[in-house]
């Protein structure tokens, strides 16, 4: 009994005569190529001009907020500081007021030198020269607290924060960036940009 095994199997386009002796190599990236190929694809100009427009308008809001803000604060830390003189007035004009109700002799012998012009008898004179401060008899300079000082917040120097805060150029600066923002947000058909590539 004869066997017959498997017949070869033979290419469809060797069978119809065709020869691809000549045709070239699958393409595949070589190192050079890969490294030749831009990372990036085509980027739109419109992007400039839409990223620039939205950081005018955060500073045309942002900046004069914050300078409302700080106001705000020095203006509470100024009311504040007030409060705190007003109260320490009042806290030594009633200590003071303790004193002369109990008879304290200082306080009498204070009020007869400058309300009276009345001195103890074996008082000694006061060289204003050598003693500026005790030339006036008055308790009332003392009784007065200090002067309130709150330290003014720091004003924005830079180009910027005075276009966004002038009357005059806020609106242009938000105009300018409105402008920016629609020119970035349309179709580059339609304003004829062109995309930037890396490629020559």
């Amino acid at each position: 009994m004869q066997v017959y095994g498997p017949k070869p199997l033979r290419d469809a386009r060797s069978s119809a005569g065709l020869n691809f002796a000549d045709e070239p190599a699958s393409v595949t990236d070589t190192p050079d190529t890969a490294a030749a190929r831009p990372l990036l694809g085509p980027i739109d100009a419109g992007w400039l001009f839409l990223i620039a427009g939205l950081a005018l308008l955060s500073a045309a809001v942002l900046i004069p907020a914050e300078q409302d803000l700080a106001d705000a604060r020095w203006r509470r830390d100024l009311a504040l500081a007030h409060e705190t003189n007003r109260l320490e007035r009042l806290e030594r004009y009633r200590a003071y007021l303790d004193a002369l109700e109990r008879n304290d002799a200082e306080v009498i012998e204070s009020l007869a030198a400058s309300q009276l012009n009345l001195v103890r008898a074996d008082a000694q004179l006061v060289d204003a020269a050598t003693q500026p401060a005790a030339f006036n008899a008055s308790v009332f300079s003392q009784l007065e607290p200090g002067n309130v000082t709150v330290t003014a917040p720091p004003e924005h120097r830079s180009t910027l924060a005075r276009l966004v805060t002038s009357r005059r150029t806020r609106l242009w600066v938000i105009g300018f960036a409105a402008l920016c923002v629609l020119i970035g947000s349309l179709p580059p058909a339609i304003v004829g940009r062109r995309s930037q590539s890396s490629e020559p």
